[in-house]
């Protein structure tokens, strides 16, 4: 029975004009076209839909050429050693995604030895090759496999059709180009391993419990760097702040980056949590839990806590109304726990930071890349010209970072790219929520799936005031973890 002092608050809630704004706002969003598209049918109904179609069966035709060679290669291996081996190995498969999720960890040791950094920059590379060569033993060794098809599939060969012809035809200078080719469009090629490796949900569950056992130490060294004041650029915080020592970046190297990879983490960790039945692992996943929201507060990056916010309301949208109350409770307590966080985000819409950020911050970058927009709209500048790691590489001509990703695409490939790209977003949105309408009987596959779709919306928000995809670490995890979410659905058997 709730307390009086409950119930008063509830009917003051009710009663509110707070409720009935979003309560208006709440019924405008689901009579627009925008949530009709994304709601869209079930990710099975979709999935079968769009594999009857005469361009699905044109693009599947080659795959299913290369399943009878490969299951005839299978067949001669049949009984003999090789072939056991390589069942064996297809079986470990989501090892694989569990050393893809150990990616920071893996990244910083091995660019922090002088002995082993020469392979820091092709690890990833042969990572993924294996998961490549795992994906066809699995359909060699094991008859009636076959390569898994998703809706995605079609929207992300578009995009990369897309940029090979951006590649061809707007390329003044080839070697920025293809290195701006690489950066762009090679990761994205992880959703394809990802989808492909046989996941049951025992497996799904050991890539986010890996996810989550690599976050924790990495927040936990951010913790450690903000208690004992870790050296930090000046730049990092305006001058015109006070209150902020230093920003935590742990082993990733940058505070925003570090925020954005929590972000991903900490939904799908909290829909864990939530689900969880084992008391040992929920301490340790509560732990972990309250490690990375500590790590993401003094990262002091505004852009990881505006995405966070969008990812906690969708996930208490989806999943836990609570959420939604805490972030409440969170809003009004800022001030008096954390005042140097309330005043980070105070600074952000004061006319100083405004006035700032005009003369040589994000809005004056953001208007500089609209400007070459507007002069190249077609194709933009091309690929790696503008605004990002390639340029900044090759030293081009008034090169920075543009601190959002959609700007910097735009410029770099026009409205072209960009179009297709945004596409790709909202097929993946409408994917999302396909998978988390077929897995609504079960509700720890609608927990995960929920947690899961919240922090790959974190990251898209991200990338609005930041280069997130810029950079391979999170362009791989987002790319697989999206990959491995469209195994969710199916009914792979437990073993």
């Amino acid at each position: 029975m709730n307390p009086p002092a409950i119930q008063d608050l509830k009917r003051i809630w009710k009663q509110s004009a707070l409720l009935a704004f979003f309560s208006a706002l709440a019924g405008l969003w689901r009579t627009s076209a925008l949530y009709g598209f994304l709601l869209g049918p079930g990710y099975r109904a979709e999935n079968a839909r769009l594999r009857q179609t005469a361009l699905s069966r044109v693009v599947a035709a080659p795959l299913e050429a290369l399943t009878v060679l490969l299951q005839a290669f299978g067949e001669r291996l049949k009984g003999s050693i090789t072939s056991r081996l390589l069942e064996a190995a297809a079986g470990m498969s989501h090892l694989v995604l569990v050393l893809v999720a150990a990616y920071p960890i893996i990244d910083y040791y091995l660019r922090s030895h002088p002995a082993l950094v020469g392979s820091a920059g092709i690890w990833k590379e042969l990572l993924f090759l294996l998961g490549l060569l795992l994906v066809l033993a699995r359909i060699a060794v094991n008859r009636g496999e076959k390569f898994h098809f998703t809706p995605l599939d079609l929207p992300l060969l578009l995009f990369f059709g897309t940029g090979v012809a951006l590649y061809l035809f707007r390329s003044p200078e080839p070697a920025v180009a293809l290195d701006g080719f690489r950066v762009t469009f090679e990761y994205l090629l992880w959703y394809y391993v990802a989808a492909n490796i046989s996941l049951n949900f025992r497996k799904q569950r050991i890539f986010v419990l890996s996810l989550v056992a690599a976050a924790f130490p990495v927040a936990l060294y951010g913790i450690f760097q903000y208690v004992t004041g870790a050296p930090m650029p000046a730049s990092w915080v305006d001058q015109a702040e006070a209150g902020v020592r230093t920003r935590a970046y742990s082993i990733i190297g940058s505070p925003n980056i570090l925020g954005c990879y929590l972000v991903l983490v900490i939904p799908p960790a909290a829909a864990l949590f939530r689900s969880c039945n084992s008391r040992r692992l929920r301490f340790l996943l509560g732990a972990a839990l309250l490690t990375m929201l500590g790590c993401l507060v003094v990262t002091f990056s505004r852009g990881a806590w505006l995405a966070f916010l969008a990812a906690a309301l969708l996930y208490g949208l989806l999943q836990d109304k609570r959420v939604l109350a805490l972030i409440l409770a969170g809003a009004i307590l800022l001030p008096v726990v954390s005042p140097s966080v309330a005043g980070r985000l105070q600074y952000t819409f004061s006319s100083r930071y405004l006035e700032s950020s005009a003369r040589g911050g994000r809005l004056a970058r953001w208007e500089l890349a609209a400007d070459r927009l507007i002069k190249h709209p077609v194709t933009g500048v091309g690929l790696g010209r503008f605004g990002g790691a390639t340029a900044d590489r090759f030293r081009m001509p008034g090169t920075f970072y543009v601190d959002n990703y959609y700007l910097k695409l735009a410029a770099e490939t026009g409205f072209t790219g960009l179009i297709v790209f945004l596409w790709v977003l909202l097929r993946a949105l409408r994917m999302l929520a396909g998978v988390i309408r077929d897995v609504s009987s079960d509700p720890e596959k609608r927990a995960l799936a929920c947690g899961i779709a919240a922090g790959l919306v974190g990251v898209l928000v991200h990338n609005g005031v930041e280069n997130v995809f810029e950079v391979p670490m999170m362009q791989t995890l987002f790319w697989a973890i999206l990959g491995a979410t469209t195994q969710l659905p199916e009914r792979v058997p437990d073993g």
